[in-house]
């Protein structure tokens, strides 16, 4: 018997092939996403104990200041005068607002924070709340949006 086509049954296992091979490459589309905001907010978090540490090593004020407008934070080195340590600027697709008034988190020479705040750090379906308390702790939230 010579066979010239597909039958109903080789289509129809053709389609589920497709749909689950793109079920799997979605998925790994939206963990990258979340891994990549994970990402950006571990580095924020680190840079704010980097400071606070430094503060303590250094007998120095260190501070982190925020510029929600161009998406991006400095680290600052306060001494004779300031020094700018470090600048990151966030990518597209991750954006920073503020919650509080929070422009600058400037640490003690103990390590604690001059002054409270929040900062909200966004992706397209989750978002990461970072707020610093008056004892300098970082807190990390996190919230789905779905």
């Amino acid at each position: 018997m010579n066979k010239k086509g597909m039958t109903l049954i080789e289509i129809l296992m053709v389609i589920v092939l497709i749909t689950i091979i793109i079920g799997v490459g979605i998925s790994g589309i939206t963990r990258y996403g979340t891994l990549r905001l994970s990402g950006e907010a571990a580095e924020l978090v680190g840079d704010l104990r980097y400071a606070r540490q430094m503060s303590v090593t250094e007998q120095i004020h260190y501070a982190v200041r925020f510029n929600f407008d161009e998406n991006s934070y400095q680290i600052i080195k306060y001494g004779d005068e300031e020094n700018i340590v470090k600048t990151k600027i966030f990518p597209a697709g991750t954006e920073m607002e503020k919650i509080e008034e929070c422009f600058e988190v400037k640490f003690t020479l103990f390590g604690a924070a001059f002054k409270s705040g929040k900062v909200l750090l966004k992706g397209e379906d989750f978002e990461k709340i970072i707020e610093i308390r008056p004892s300098g702790f970082i807190h990390v939230e996190r919230n789905d949006i779905n």
